[in-house]
């Protein structure tokens, strides 16, 4: 489940087409942020910050954090 969370965060931001660095600009996040979340490893904020950054809602782009908003 994690490794499709993970791809859905690269999905999308391809989709749109922007590298790592664009989006961490975007969300106001060192590009290593986004990397990590794309990895797996991020923060509840640092979600949100990228879902915001995606003009996404969270659970959208992170289903798993559903339970918790």
């Amino acid at each position: 489940m994690n490794e499709i969370l993970n791809n859905r965060i690269a999905e999308i931001r391809k989709d749109r087409g922007l590298t790592q660095t664009e989006l961490a600009e975007r969300a106001g996040l060192p590009q290593s942020n986004i990397s990590r979340a794309e990895s797996g490893q991020s923060s509840i904020e640092v979600k949100c910050r990228i879902a915001g950054a995606l003009d996404l809602p969270v659970p959208d782009v992170f289903p798993d954090m559903t339970a918790i908003l």
